[in-house]
């Protein structure tokens, strides 16, 4: 057999720099289906498989755009062109006859025996082998049969289910636990205060009045609309859809700190370990969060600051922690991680709301409110606990609170006194995501009410469980 490309020469400075662009693609990519820790990029991927199919004197051939005629191409620029995220088709076709060219009876069979997240079986499906992977690795199997079974066997029809059934989870269960994420009432527009009456001369009328009285002439237009035409897309510029009344922003994220209380026993302040308050870093336009002591209360408070130029703030909104030290806002104890770490083991480590990110329907940006500013709401952490006993009961479906296991420097929360999975949410999250989990379950079984065939719902439900799982690498107190 002549010797592979592979043996003769790769183009790896080029590739290895689309390698890296790859990394940021964020939509439409295979990591986006499920974290998995040792995937290989795909146009490297790609490269392998190709240059190890083909003969090193393999002579790629492209139409000519300017003449239409084919044309020969060095088999350095084919490569690179081939191994771009963008592949053109034509590029891809011409790998394929490359390859049908050196295997004229039959597809290359192409089998990877550690398959991890499916990257080289994926590539060499994509260039028309025979693919064949194995994985010990349940989570590494399961998103091989959605990246390279499932979607073959289906087709674009799945991606529809998918989603349709997608939306019936969501559906029910924003109706069981959307209370524990409530709109708020927008401070910019809608006063907090309802006692709060418009000036009758609008000439000379506060600000406040004026929002009140443009708050109340939006609220009176808007029943005199008539319903939306079928196929407008009322859908928030922000992509939620839950309906957002005007006057009323939907928190899409909650900030929060770990807190230890000051060493220092004279004192004893509630101390936020946090690192740095940034929000928002855009030229001309940056919010941080000011770290000051309350007022009344033995702890520091959060307060929302704009800028256009972030000297302005007059304070340094990434000098706070460092290297898991922190320094006491009230008396300038330090507080360093052997401390933080004794609190946290002996169950004294507390958690304080710095601010909660908004959106409005049909409108750009996010709106960020401080708890030490507004009245925002705060879950109840015991009524939850009762609620995840009650789903408990109901379903089975039980807390992941298995013990963490293996050495602290691959997992080191154990250092701080989270020793079980379950530390690593709070109530409010685990509520939500049980009942997820419980809510695909339900899906399952309604796919079988429906007589759908078994193998297609199983299909279909690997995909929502799969998306629950990405919702707990999101949706924990340790999430980026």
């Amino acid at each position: 057999m002549n010797k592979r490309l592979i043996e003769e020469y790769i183009p790896i400075k080029a590739i290895s720099a689309e390698a890296s662009r790859e990394k940021s693609i964020r939509h439409g990519h295979i990591s986006t289906l499920h974290l998995w820790w040792a995937r290989r990029p795909l146009v490297a991927s790609r490269a392998a498989v190709f240059a190890a199919l083909i003969p090193a004197d393999a002579q790629p051939q492209l139409i000519d755009p300017q003449s239409r005629e084919k044309a020969p191409y060095t088999i350095n620029k084919f490569m690179i062109d081939l191994c771009k995220w963008e592949v053109r088709p034509e590029v891809l076709e011409e790998a394929r006859r490359l390859i049908r060219e050196s295997y004229p009876d039959n597809p290359p069979k192409v089998l990877d025996m550690f398959a991890g997240g499916g990257s080289i079986p994926l590539e060499a499906l994509r260039l028309g082998c025979e693919a064949y992977a194995l994985d010990l690795n349940p989570v590494a199997h399961i998103i091989e049969l959605a990246t390279l079974v499932y979607p073959q066997k289906y087709g674009a029809k799945l991606a529809d289910d998918v989603r349709t059934w997608g939306e019936w989870v969501l559906e029910r269960v924003r109706a069981e636990v959307g209370d524990l994420y409530p709109l708020i009432r927008d401070p910019e527009i809608a006063p907090q205060n309802d006692s709060l009456t418009p000036n009758p001369s609008p000439a000379g009328e506060g600000r406040r009045a004026k929002q009140m009285r443009m708050f109340q002439e939006a609220e009176q237009l808007e029943m005199d609309l008539p319903d939306a035409a079928e196929g407008d897309d009322d859908d928030p510029l922000d992509g939620t859809s839950a309906d957002v009344p005007f006057g009323y922003v939907q928190p899409v994220a909650y900030l929060w700190t770990r807190t230890v209380t000051c060493p220092n026993p004279v004192c004893r302040a509630v101390v936020p370990l946090v690192r740095q308050t940034w929000l928002k870093k855009k030229k001309g336009d940056n919010v941080a969060l000011a770290m000051l002591p309350h007022p009344t209360e033995n702890r520091m408070a959060f307060y929302v600051r704009k800028a256009r130029d972030p000297e302005d703030f007059g304070f340094d909104p990434a000098a706070f922690s460092e290297r898991g030290n922190s320094v006491c806002g009230r008396c300038g104890s330090t507080v360093d991680s052997r401390y933080i770490k004794l609190e946290g083991k002996a169950g004294r480590m507390g958690a304080q709301m710095m601010a909660t990110v908004c959106v409005r329907a049909k409108i750009r940006g996010k709106l960020y409110l401080s708890p030490d500013e507004h009245d925002l709401p705060v879950p109840n952490n015991e009524t939850i606990r009762a609620r995840i006993e009650a789903l408990t009961a109901e379903t089975g479906i039980t807390p992941p609170d298995e013990e963490i296991g293996g050495s602290t420097r691959d997992f080191f929360t154990p250092l701080y006194g989270l020793n079980r999975f379950s530390d690593l949410f709070t109530a409010r999250q685990l509520l939500t995501l049980l009942t997820f989990t419980k809510t695909v379950h339900e899906a399952h079984a309604a796919m079988m009410e429906q007589r759908i065939e078994a193998e297609y719902a199983k299909a279909i439900t690997t995909y929502l469980g799969l998306l629950s799982s990405r919702l707990a690498d999101w949706n924990s107190t340790i999430c980026t």
